[in-house]
């Protein structure tokens, strides 16, 4: 990477988890290319703005990258920070996916429950917010009776929605508790 007298500029997304990992790749870049002045550009997505429509229903290609997308093909940022799993499977063709993988972290999914109680002893039909269809089947699996509802929001959004009794638990990845 040649310095040219001036800022790269990362972009990323605005929720603590975002910022976190972000923050990660900063530090790396810097720590390898210390002569480089780096910084993060907060770029709000159209799926950091609706908080309401669940995944699934959203018909949107690019839900959580495609302003990210349009700030680097307007050359307002020079890359972006994503986790893989917001990609699309398909990028658009003047854009290049270059994959940069950090230590992995801890790969399990945590139950929090608003009784702190283990998955066993949640109250028949409880209702468990998850986004997710592979943590609805796996949940589903283990215990049929359970009542799967949508739920959307970074992960303090999820935990104080859980704490406020709109759900008796949720579903996260460990990784992402670490990190916020």
């Amino acid at each position: 990477m040649a310095h040219n007298n001036r800022t790269i500029v990362v972009g990323t997304r605005g929720s603590k988890l975002a910022m976190a990992q972000s923050g990660q790749v900063l530090e790396a870049l810097r720590a390898a290319h210390g002569q480089v002045d780096f910084r993060l550009e907060v770029v709000q997505t159209r799926g950091d703005q609706d908080q309401s429509t669940a995944l699934g229903e959203s018909g949107v290609v690019g839900f959580f990258t495609r302003e990210l997308e349009l700030a680097l093909m307007q050359q307002r940022i020079d890359l972006a920070v994503h986790s893989l799993k917001d990609l699309p499977t398909s990028q658009p063709d003047e854009l290049v996916v270059a994959l940069a993988v950090p230590e992995r972290e801890d790969v399990r999914d945590v139950l929090v429950t608003r009784e702190r109680v283990a998955m066993v002893d949640l109250s028949p039909a409880a209702r468990i917010g998850t986004g997710s269809l592979r943590r609805r089947a796996q949940l589903a699996h283990w215990r049929g009776d359970l009542t799967f509802e949508p739920i959307r929001g970074n992960v303090e959004t999820r935990l104080r929605k859980v704490a406020e009794g709109q759900f008796d638990a949720t579903v996260l990845a460990m990784a992402g508790l670490n990190r916020s």
